[in-house]
């Protein structure tokens, strides 16, 4: 079984027979886990024989008899839910082509002490169950090719395989929140692809577009284009170290690290966040999991955190909230404010669209904002 044939044959299973895994079987799961973990800079664990994580009050979402499973675990960064998609896709596809089943779960199980380790700054993203099924599962309704893609009668083939083969990628709630864009470039130059994130109260929308991403390339072929990040990665970095230099705004102390696993004593960690305060991913996941934020809690302090909504109404409601923030920064000079991108992830807002409405607080000493921000502000 190729890879394109386990994306069409698999189907998420969720009650499995008590079958033990062969040994050869369980043998190719290890060996493809120390690839996916060298590669992807990840702490993938098999977890065999144990009957427990998937049972429980913590095990809804009709589970049963699930004996075998991935802890899908990393170092915290920015980007560690889209690494646990891509390369734990790879995972469940080398599974279903060994005759396996699997359903990814965000939420659905427990944690079972003795089963894993974790080293420093280290998190579980999420479990992936696996065994035998008892049924192969069920196809799930699935979206037009063209709510998720450009694709048209001027782009090729290729690509409509490519946003075909997203299109089957297991998402959470079957939401399927990515968007996946041809870009044409002039010359004999291979073609840009990009693929973005949706809007989602659900959240894992990035780990979904990291699952969404390798279903494209195998369905389409890597040597037909290049990822719009790939070209731009080293650009970048090179345009971050010159604004760096240049920077009239802000100096290195007022610019928010790109990732932040920890709070010193007074920071506190301002996020994104929707006003249901349903806090399942992007940097509002991080706030609920690592600094204290309440779910249930959308605006204001919480926890270490304060809730900036921006997943509920325009521009102009936005404005008003980071308002609401810069007034109680301002209040609050013993506090030092840590400002993240918000808006500009699951939320899709932009940056030169937020920026501006945090020129206030750029004037504020206890206040960082993101390098993005100060990019937008510093062209005023």
């Amino acid at each position: 079984m190729t890879q394109i044939e386990a994306i069409r044959a698999r189907h998420s299973v969720r009650r499995y027979s008590p079958e033990a895994i062969p040994d050869e079987s369980l043998a190719a799961l290890r060996e493809e886990i120390e690839k996916v973990n060298a590669e992807g800079h990840l702490h993938v664990q098999l977890v065999t024989d144990e009957p427990k994580a998937f049972s429980g009050p913590m095990s809804y979402g009709s589970f049963s008899g699930v004996r075998n499973y991935l802890v899908m675990a990393g170092k915290k960064t920015g980007d560690l839910d889209e690494r646990i998609g891509y390369y734990g896709e790879r995972l469940v596809l080398l599974a279903q082509q060994l005759g396996l089943n699997s359903c990814w779960a965000g939420i659905s199980y427990r944690k079972v002490s003795g089963t894993y380790a974790l080293e420093k700054g280290e998190k579980i993203a999420c479990y992936i169950a696996l065994g035998y099924g008892q049924t192969q599962g069920v196809q799930h309704k699935s979206k037009d090719i063209r709510e998720i893609s450009n694709v048209s009668d001027l782009t090729p083939e290729w690509f409509g395989s490519g946003a075909e083969a997203a299109l089957l990628a297991p998402t959470a709630m079957n939401q399927q929140k990515f968007r996946i864009e041809y870009i044409v470039r002039k010359g004999n130059s291979l073609p840009y692809v990009s693929i973005k994130p949706g809007r989602s109260i659900f959240g894992y929308t990035m780990m979904d577009m990291g699952i969404a991403r390798l279903h494209f390339e195998i369905g389409t072929g890597k040597e037909n284009f290049v990822w719009v990040e790939d070209m731009t990665h080293h650009e970048d970095k090179s345009a971050e170290k010159q604004t760096n230099n240049n920077n009239t705004m802000a100096d290195n102390k007022r610019i928010t690290p790109r990732y932040i696993t920890s709070l010193k004593d007074g920071e506190v960690f301002v996020f994104g966040s929707n006003k249901e305060g349903m806090h399942g991913g992007g940097a509002a996941r991080i706030a609920y999991e690592e600094f204290g934020a309440e779910w249930g809690v959308g605006i204001g302090m919480t926890g270490r955190c304060y809730a900036i909504p921006t997943m509920d109404g325009s521009i102009d409601i936005i404005r008003r909230h980071v308002d609401d923030f810069t007034a109680y920064a301002n209040a609050h000079p013993e506090l030092t404010f840590l400002v993240t991108p918000i808006g500009c992830g699951i939320a899709g807002w932009k940056a030169v669209q937020i920026a501006p409405l945090f020129a206030g607080a750029s004037s504020l000493d206890n206040v960082t904002l993101p390098q993005e921000f100060w990019d937008v502000l510093n062209k005023k």
